[in-house]
């Protein structure tokens, strides 16, 4: 408990969990999507996803630089936004959407997922005592684990169980339209205990 006595670490390791929940809950049904729901193979899939992975390393840069800049919670904020701009689409995504229309929303959610865990790490340290370091960082860690693990298991049991109560044409893409409403309404969630960030980060 004495971990949680940095404010920074507290609202850092709920940021972290739903984090967790935001990115492993949506990349377990994505590529699902594209099998079931678009009849990919599984290297097309591969492929189509791939406009997520670029956006995930082409933000990570720019965020360093906007960490000096502008101090940790606005970059959380920012990063938050772009994470809602490239999951909301997907609300309402479905067979007939062009595929370049896809591409585009899977990499404006990569520039946000992407964004959200970096900036938490890097400043989840701050105020902590020299000695508690070592069990901040595994209990990150394990918080972020933790989310991912929960995410998923909500994202499979919300497609599970709209599947299994609405036995008709096209319910496996509504299915997981529900479910990525879900996480919109996490990473939403997320901006509350991201104000508790600092603005700046103390060099």
């Amino acid at each position: 408990m004495a971990l949680f006595k940095a404010p920074v670490y507290s609202a850092t390791t709920i940021n972290l969990v739903l984090a967790g929940m935001v990115t492993n809950g949506p990349m377990l049904i994505l590529p699902l999507y594209f099998q079931q729901g678009r009849g990919l193979s599984v290297l097309a899939t591969g492929l189509w996803l791939l406009p997520q992975g670029f956006g995930m390393l082409v933000i990570r840069p720019v965020l360093l630089k906007l960490l000096d800049r502008t101090g940790v919670r606005y970059v959380v904020w920012f990063a938050l936004s772009l994470a809602l701009l490239g999951t909301i689409p997907f609300a309402w995504i479905n067979a007939q959407t062009n595929i370049g229309v896809v591409s585009v929303v899977l990499f404006i959610r990569g520039l946000g997922v992407g964004g959200v865990i970096m900036p938490l790490m890097t400043t989840i340290l701050l105020g902590m005592e020299k000695d508690l370091i070592p069990h901040a960082n595994i209990g990150a860690r394990i918080f972020q684990n933790v989310g991912g693990a929960f995410g998923s298991a909500l994202v499979a049991t919300v497609v599970a169980a709209y599947i299994s109560t609405h036995r008709v044409l096209g319910a496996n893409i509504a299915a997981y339209q529900h479910a990525f409403w879900w996480s919109i309404g996490i990473t939403v969630l997320m901006f509350v205990p991201a104000f508790f960030l600092p603005k700046k980060v103390q060099k």
